[in-house]
């Protein structure tokens, strides 16, 4: 894998480490409509980077009338999350996620949590503001 390294001196102590290491991430999804107004969408994501075991995500993800979307993931058997988003007003989206490990693999109080908010923009003509599967 590429990396960058750079020497770095401190009181003269020369140091060297690297500054970037290339990550590779592969992802497989395929959206199943159950319904007109319900869709599945089960996916995966695999991540490496040179000097770590390779990662795998594996998510479920249920949306209703392409507003409502809800779903659950776990990461390498070691944590496991909850993702809910909502979309209004044609353009914003508004999400949560919370994830917690599993097998007191670093404790119950690393729990994480996160908002997000993102908006849809056609910056130019042929841009969409469509909502789509992914």
């Amino acid at each position: 894998m590429l990396n960058t390294k750079s020497e770095v001196s401190d009181q003269g102590t020369d140091y060297e480490t690297a500054l970037y290491d290339q990550h590779y991430y592969a992802s497989l999804a395929y959206v199943f409509y159950l319904s007109e107004r319900v869709r599945i969408k089960p996916s995966m994501l695999l991540k490496a980077v040179q000097g770590a075991p390779v990662s795998i995500d594996y998510n479920a993800l249920f949306t209703i009338d392409e507003k409502y979307s809800a779903g659950l993931y776990l990461r390498n058997n070691t944590a496991c999350g909850l993702l809910t988003q909502i979309r209004f007003a044609e353009v914003y989206r508004l999400a949560y996620a919370f994830e917690m490990p599993l097998k007191n693999s670093v404790g119950p109080r690393f729990s994480t949590h996160e908002i997000s908010f993102g908006l849809n923009m056609a910056l130019l003509r042929f841009h969409k503001n469509a909502i789509t599967n992914f």
